[in-house]
């Protein structure tokens, strides 16, 4: 991702520009990420939500855009320094180069705007779409295999239920891969709202508390939020000092949060009541196996909400209990 600063009304300390003269690398970015910058970054990187209808957009003065889409380097590392914390999708394009697949002819990457729901990246679905139906043309009419990691595999499901017919996909779409999809939610996004999380990496170098001001306005955790699919009304989600929490209960925990926001957001999404449409491809589905996996959060009175909660685990794919 790429930022503009086009001339901010306001930063959050003295070291923060204002304006820029060109784009620069914003994520990843791990320049980004030292002390005093990261302050900068995240402002940057925050989401304003429309009061009236709850959908989000860049902040004033801010403009965003994914660099490198349809090329295979945008996905290969999420940092252009092309250092091992942003490697991504690096050895798997590596061993398809070896059996003979070509690098921007037939591997292409589709970077989306990962701090967004599915449901509002727009005319990101265009460029897909006509993405693919490129591929399709400049390889012999050969239909496409799509590969989704995490979030990736959300939005790839959107498109597939949402946006394009049967025909199309029977056309254009030979599989779909899923690698780690979190089809039924996820702790880390309670986490995220709640406390920030920094995907563990240690806490002294990226700070959670320092990303929980982005992260809340993310509407993409708001679409990761756990669902009902894995748990049930009345089974304990988190728990502060000696009270628990279950999905009926997160009215109460986000009001004692103070940041009902993050809930209206997940109301809005429809994201509680989500189901797993039939995607109309076929499908290999990639997860872990009983690995130790989030399932519950607790913080101690002392220490909601602003250090790291205490999680309890059980078996699943260790980011999500239901991958397939």
């Amino acid at each position: 991702m790429e930022a503009n600063l086009t001339g901010k009304p306001h930063v959050v300390n003295p070291f923060c520009l204002r304006r820029t003269t060109k784009y620069f690398d914003i994520w990843l970015n791990l320049e980004e990420l030292l002390p005093i910058a990261i302050d900068c970054f995240v402002h940057n990187m925050m989401l304003q939500t429309n009061p009236e209808n709850g959908m989000v957009s860049n902040m004033p003065g801010v403009d965003i855009r994914i660099s490198g889409f349809g090329t295979s380097s945008a996905v290969e590392f999420v940092d252009k320094s092309r250092v091992a914390p942003g490697m991504y999708f690096y050895l798997l394009v590596e061993n398809l180069v070896k059996w003979g697949f070509r690098r921007d002819v037939n591997i292409l990457g589709a970077p989306y705007d990962y701090r967004k729901a599915p449901e509002e990246l727009g005319e990101y679905y265009l460029h897909l779409r006509k993405l693919i139906e490129k591929a399709y043309v400049d390889t012999g009419n050969k239909r496409v295999v799509m590969v989704g990691h995490s979030l990736g595999n959300i939005i790839a499901l959107h498109l597939f239920t949402r946006i394009v017919d049967q025909t199309w996909k029977d056309k254009y779409i030979k599989a779909f891969i899923t690698i780690g999809a979190p089809w039924a939610g996820s702790t880390k996004a309670l986490k995220g709202f709640t406390s920030g999380h920094n995907f563990d990496a240690p806490n002294i170098f990226l700070p959670p508390m320092k990303l929980r001001p982005g992260q809340r306005t993310y509407t993409s955790l708001a679409s990761l939020f756990p669902t009902r699919m894995a748990w049930r009304d009345d089974e304990v989600l988190a728990t502060v000092g000696s009270t628990n929490y279950t999905l009926a209960d997160m009215p109460a925990f986000f009001t004692r949060l103070e940041y009902e926001m993050a809930w209206k957001q997940v109301l809005r999404l429809g994201t509680l009541d989500k189901t797993l449409p039939a995607p109309g491809v076929r499908v290999y589905c990639i997860f872990g196996v009983g690995l130790p996996t989030t399932s519950r959060l607790t913080w101690t009175n002392k220490s909601f909400p602003h250090e790291q909660p205490k999680e309890i685990r059980g078996e699943g794919s260790q980011y999500a209990i239901i991958s397939c």
